[in-house]
């Protein structure tokens, strides 16, 4: 199991964020699958960790794009599974975002933005 200690902040919510994932690309080669249910956990400028009935494997060769929405706004994410638990019969996944060091910096920002309006929305 591979951990980001040294990200910025990580911010748990209370509530879990219900969303969705598609498999974007496998092996390299593009596609589009069904939506598998998601909840999000908890969110960073990198990733996040969301749980899932669904078993998916923790490899770079599977590019997952997962979509969810916070503060009306949707958020759609590329990246890759980097580790898988089974936690009481669901699983629970580490997911980091992938792409150009721009496109990556953008969600970033974006990212951000979000958590802080959530969190004053919160107060």
């Amino acid at each position: 199991m591979q951990y980001k200690r040294a990200e910025p902040f990580r911010f748990a919510l209370q509530t879990p964020v219900p969303g969705h994932f598609t498999i974007a690309s496998l092996n390299g080669i593009s596609g589009k699958s069904k939506k598998g249910e998601i909840e999000v956990l908890d969110i960073s400028p990198n990733g996040l960790k969301f749980k899932s009935s669904l078993e998916l494997p923790a490899n770079e060769n599977i590019e997952l794009l997962v979509t969810f929405q916070l503060n009306h706004t949707a958020l759609s994410l590329p990246g890759t599974i980097v580790w898988r638990r089974l936690y009481f019969g669901k699983w629970l996944y580490g997911f980091s975002v992938t792409g150009t060091s721009d496109s990556k910096e953008q969600i970033k920002k974006e990212i951000i933005k979000e958590l802080k309006q959530f969190i004053r929305n919160q107060n």
